[in-house]
């Protein structure tokens, strides 16, 4: 099982998704060398599948629809919000 941290992740997530689905391994994904996530590639048999056969989750029936954001005035937060993901 393939182990990566979690800038590798973020800088990665494509290639290691598409490892994922080619290999069918999962990935663990870590924070400060501790396990944090699991990847795993979707099949009949996951476990989100079984939920919802069992009616525990409701999957969804539709992509989500693109929402446009309103101008509420005031200063554009953008530059703040970008900076607090860095």
């Amino acid at each position: 099982m393939a182990k990566h941290g979690t800038k590798e992740y973020r800088r990665d997530m494509a290639a290691i998704h598409d490892e994922v689905v080619r290999t069918g391994e999962p990935a663990v994904i870590t924070k400060d060398g501790k396990p944090y996530v699991r990847i795993v590639p979707e099949t009949d048999d996951s476990t989100l599948r079984a939920l919802a056969d069992a009616g525990v989750v409701i999957m969804p029936s539709h992509r989500r629809i693109a929402v446009e954001p309103i101008d509420a005035g005031g200063d554009d937060s953008t530059e703040i919000i970008a900076d607090n993901r860095r």
